[in-house]
């Protein structure tokens, strides 16, 4: 999945948790293994090489791929943090770098996994074996438009719902009036 679908997930989960911000925070790193869900299309990284009997023996090359595969993720993210922050600028505006913090734990399990597979005899093993689990590997590679189209309709739900369930608690909080009743 894109790193902007999960910063946008991530950053729109943590605003609807945004008053217990260690428990947003938490839910942002959960939000991303949530997403994985979803069929989706990734684009492939250069530097990314996959062992064919071992999913856990994956490593990174660290060379002109490696850079390249840099600029295209760091591209990725800065879209996905850029649009979480537009979105607490309309609706929380005192909760714009908080947005932002949510769109980068949103996205942390991804770079987790380049970490793993650096350091493959490291703690982070059974991070990367729940990630490989709950990865959805439904072959969208052959049709990118349809993977593509899933990731925004994700990312367009997380802040539907944040929204709604915004206006819902405001209604529940506002004062009656005299003609409520």
């Amino acid at each position: 999945m894109f790193l902007a679908t999960h910063a946008v997930v991530g950053a729109a989960t943590a605003l609807a948790l945004r008053k217990k911000p260690f428990l947003a925070l938490f839910a942002a790193f959960l939000s991303h293994f949530t997403a994985d869900v979803i069929p989706h299309w990734d684009y492939r990284l250069a530097s990314i090489v996959r062992s064919s009997t071992d999913y856990l023996k994956t490593s990174v090359i660290y060379d002109n791929r490696f850079i390249g595969d840099l600029f295209v993720t760091g591209a990725d993210f800065a879209i996905g943090v850029v649009i979480a922050f537009l979105i607490a600028a309309v609706l929380f505006q005192r909760y714009r770098l908080f947005a932002v913090l949510g769109a980068a734990v949103g996205v942390l399990p991804d770079f987790l996994q380049i970490m793993y597979f650096t350091f493959q005899n490291s703690p982070l093993v059974y991070l990367q074996k729940f990630h490989h689990w709950i990865q959805t590997y439904s072959d969208l590679s052959s049709r990118p438009f349809l993977g593509i189209s899933l990731q925004i309709v994700t990312a367009a739900t997380a802040v539907c719902l944040l929204v709604y369930f915004e206006k819902r608690a405001a209604r529940k909080n506002a004062p009656k009036s005299i003609t409520d009743n």
